[in-house]
């Protein structure tokens, strides 16, 4: 496996949920390698987060309807500047 691509990262932005998917491997690929380790780092953190957090923190609310399960709405992804930086980029169109 070539790490200089982010295989490995590629793997743990697969979370089951194909909007989550696309936005997170594409990030991989068009600005993962180049980014800053502060943003690596950040990127990293984001992934750590349950599916529901992350779907509202990168889809927005309207999200929440599709990501709430049986127990309910999921909780408000947390309050930090790095994490709401790297979810803009994450969110934003691609580079092409």
């Amino acid at each position: 496996m070539d790490r200089s691509t982010g295989d490995p990262i590629l793997w743990r932005c697969r979370r089951g949920m194909k909007e989550l998917d696309l936005l997170l491997e594409r990030f991989v690929r068009e600005r993962y390698r180049d980014a800053p380790a502060a943003l690596k780092r950040a990127f990293e953190r984001l992934l750590s987060l349950p599916d529901p957090a992350l779907a509202e923190l990168l889809l927005g609310p309207a999200a929440l309807g599709a990501a709430a399960g049986p127990s309910g709405p999921p909780a408000h992804p947390p309050a930090d500047h790095e994490l709401a930086e790297v979810a803009a980029l994450v969110a934003a169109p691609g580079r092409r």
